[in-house]
């Protein structure tokens, strides 16, 4: 007899069959969130901080506007392919958010030739035709259809008289940190005119305000249901303002201890990270500065420097962000170091303090992220949150590095998925379940040893996945205990997580002399 979907007739049918409940471990998809700003004068029917799933960068740009700060950082997070995003929009800060403006201010002699001009905006390239004989004026005028037909891009353009004002799209503290640049179809940094046209560029300033936000925070869930998406990376357009990264961190989880994100009832931690731009040993002194104000509970945050890039210092952590998620939702252990950062121009070579492999060891510990330009082309290096307290020693700093929280939110999101599983909802605890041999009372009893076996379990597969250094130590050190009145059960088991091998130091000896070959000393 077979009872159908469109059966009638009454009948009381119930089956069984043997199903292995296994112990297994699965890699953790990441998930970006983003936290920024958009156009508020044509997007009137949004609500702020609360979160919206996006598919594309232009699917941002859609719904909050092409070039605004969230359609940058979606562009920027996601160039290294797609991980499941969210973004959430906000109200630029301040009551009355001033807008950052710059300046392009052309003059051209009578013969002038033609050529092109090529523009930097944020690091994006706008070229320019010039024809013979054109006034600073055409020019002028030229620059500005060129950036206002490029929607892209974070800004909008006004000539008047060849001089071209430059305008923030999106108001406070961003618009501050958009470069202006005259250079070359290759090269930002080093400028070619058409004959006949030179340019005075005046830097983007005026820009102030800052959203508060922990209101898009809270929208992520508070109380136990805090980060109850469990996004892995958080984004957002605000820098190293320090109210912002105090916020993040607080959310996440100061400190090595059970709160936040990393609360017993939640383990559901994120990571995020600032760029940085400054250039010369002034950005590094400037830098360890600032991350050794962070050092003694901010596990969350991490602050990437790129010195003397053109690009924008936020846009720079959504690619590195984003190239994390990329890479963790498929390899969790592996660390970012060489990994490529597309597009984000490197600054130039004498601007560049992490040049010098001193200067990267100080960095990293001081508490930086780092990145090295190789053959012209920035890459990652160490990624690091600024966490590297007194009380820890660097060797035993779990949360120093981002791939480390990469492990942990896998271990904690399979150990919870174990132990939330059929097999483990409605048991009941008793001594020894071998003694229980009613074979329907036998599918819920539970003991220690059922406990520990699922723990070994868990190692094995944890260092299968290469999550962990080696599974035996943690399997002599762990330990499994009945709680009082029979309520449970309390587990402690201590991981070694898997190094991120970055130094292969070499001495390779050379010696001129054949002897040793033909049997001599």
């Amino acid at each position: 007899m077979t009872v159908y979907p469109s059966s009638l007739a009454a009948g009381n049918v119930v089956g069984l069959q043997n199903e292995q409940y296994a112990v297994s471990a699965g890699v953790l998809a990441q998930k970006n969130v983003i936290i920024g700003t958009f156009d508020e004068s044509t997007f009137t029917s949004i609500t702020e901080n609360v979160p919206i799933r996006v598919y594309s960068a232009e699917d941002v740009g859609g719904k909050t506007g092409y070039g605004f700060m969230l359609h940058r950082l979606a562009k920027a997070a996601l160039k290294p392919g797609r991980v499941e995003t969210w973004i959430i929009p906000q109200l630029e800060g301040g009551s009355d958010p001033a807008t950052a403006a710059g300046e392009f201010d052309f003059s051209a002699s009578a013969d002038v030739q033609a050529g092109t001009l090529y523009v930097y905006i944020a690091g994006d390239l706008v070229r320019v035709s010039v024809s013979e004989s054109d006034t600073a004026d055409d020019i002028g005028d030229a620059l500005e259809t060129a950036i206002n037909n490029d929607d892209d891009l974070p800004v909008t353009a006004s000539n008047a008289a060849g001089v071209v004002t430059i305008t923030s799209k999106s108001g406070g503290d961003w618009g501050n940190d958009i470069t202006l640049a005259i250079g070359n179809q290759n090269d930002p940094y080093i400028a070619v005119y058409p004959s006949g046209v030179a340019c005075t560029v005046t830097a983007m300033t005026g820009g102030s305000g800052v959203p508060d936000i922990q209101d898009a925070l809270d929208a992520l869930g508070t109380g136990d249901s805090q980060n109850e998406e469990f996004f892995t990376n958080l984004i957002h357009g605000y820098g190293a303002d320090t109210t912002t990264l105090n916020a993040i961190s607080t959310y996440n989880g100061i400190g090595n201890d059970l709160v936040g994100n990393y609360k017993k009832e939640i383990a559901r931690p994120f990571r995020s990270l600032v760029g940085d731009v400054t250039a010369g040993s002034a950005g590094l002194t400037a830098a360890l500065a600032f991350a050794e104000l962070r050092r003694e509970s901010d596990r969350t945050n991490g602050k990437f420097p790129a010195p003397g890039s053109y690009n924008h210092p936020q846009e720079i952590a959504a690619q590195v962000l984003g190239a994390m998620g990329v890479l963790h939702s498929t390899y969790p252990q592996v660390g970012m170091i060489d990994q490529i950062l597309d597009g984000v121009w490197p600054g130039v070579s004498a601007d560049r303090w992490t040049n010098d492999y001193d200067n990267r060891d100080l960095a990293v510990k001081g508490g930086l992220c780092t990145s090295l330009a190789k053959n012209g082309v920035l890459t990652m290096q160490n990624v690091d949150t600024f966490f590297r307290p007194t009380t820890i020693p660097p060797a035993s700093n779990f949360f120093r590095q981002m791939k480390n929280i990469s492990i942990a939110q896998n271990v904690l999101y399979n150990w919870k998925q174990n132990f939330e599983s059929v097999k483990w909802k409605g048991i009941y605890i008793v001594e020894d379940v071998t003694e229980v041999t009613d074979a329907v009372a036998k599918l819920k009893a539970r003991d220690i040893e059922t406990v520990k076996d699922d723990v070994i379990a868990l190692i094995d597969a944890f260092v299968g996945l290469g999550w962990i250094y080696q599974g035996d130590w943690s399997k002599t050190q762990f330990t499994v205990q009945l709680r009082s009145g029979l309520t449970g059960f309390d587990i402690y088991c201590p991981l070694i997580p898997s190094g991120e091998g970055g130094i292969f130091n070499t001495l390779i000896g050379m010696d001129t002399s054949i002897a040793i070959l033909l049997g001599g000393e």
